[in-house]
């Protein structure tokens, strides 16, 4: 996506971390894919919408768990490119405050900050639990 607007200082320092980490997840995607940087960069830009990397299974050893993993990775930097294309990147989904610069730099594409975080978590472990019970020691 081409960003329209004009981006704050720190808008454009986020950014630059969200295409290092592409880049990264990329490199990434090649090594396994034991595939050429640039080739599958240009695969990758050009069928950006979908990020779908299914094509590097032809005759090639891939750990396929690890390519989805990078995959996931790669389509949340997108998504999280789109959102500071459309200047909502950086504040959480949940309670809008600003998602601080520091957890943006470990998980550039990060929804929430660090307390709606441990919230979804906690809440998800409280649903985990009631769902599966432990059962008693006999």
């Amino acid at each position: 996506m081409q960003i329209k607007r004009k981006l704050t200082e720190r808008e454009q320092k986020l950014l630059q971390i969200l295409i290092n980490e592409r880049n990264k997840g990329i490199q990434e995607i090649a090594q396994l894919a034991k595939t050429d940087i640039h080739d599958l960069k240009t695969i990758i830009d050009s069928a950006i919408d979908e990020l779908d990397l299914s094509f590097l299974n032809q005759n090639k050893e891939i750990d396929c768990t690890l390519i989805s993993a990078y995959n996931e990775k790669l389509k949340n930097i997108e998504h999280a490119i789109d959102r500071l294309a459309e200047g909502n990147y950086g504040s959480c989904q949940k309670c809008g405050q600003p998602i601080p610069e520091k957890r943006l730099e470990a998980l550039p594409f990060a929804l929430y900050c660090v307390n709606c975080q441990k919230k979804k978590e906690e809440k998800n472990k409280e649903a985990t639990q009631r769902s599966y019970p432990m059962r008693e020691e006999i």
